[in-house]
């Protein structure tokens, strides 16, 4: 994950100053340090938000309820 403000910076520059070597325009954003997710889902709490932090096992078997009693897919 990267920030949006730094993805934004990335995307102007890329748009600005493309590449003269290559008829295909990519840019690479990697977010440096690497935040983990769960660090991500730690700072929703800032916002008001309850994000209990749960074993992986517990997690999928919820997910599989879900999907059990309200059909089609979890996401």
């Amino acid at each position: 994950m990267a920030p949006v403000d730094y993805v934004a910076g990335v995307a102007v520059a890329a748009a600005l100053h493309p590449p003269s070597t290559s008829s295909v325009h990519t840019a690479q954003v990697s977010g440096r340090p690497r935040m983990r997710f769960s660090d991500f889902l730690g700072c929703l709490e800032v916002y008001g938000y309850e994000v209990p932090e749960v074993e992986y096992d517990v997690w999928r078997r919820s997910i599989e309820q879900y999907t059990d009693t309200k059909g089609g897919h979890a996401l």
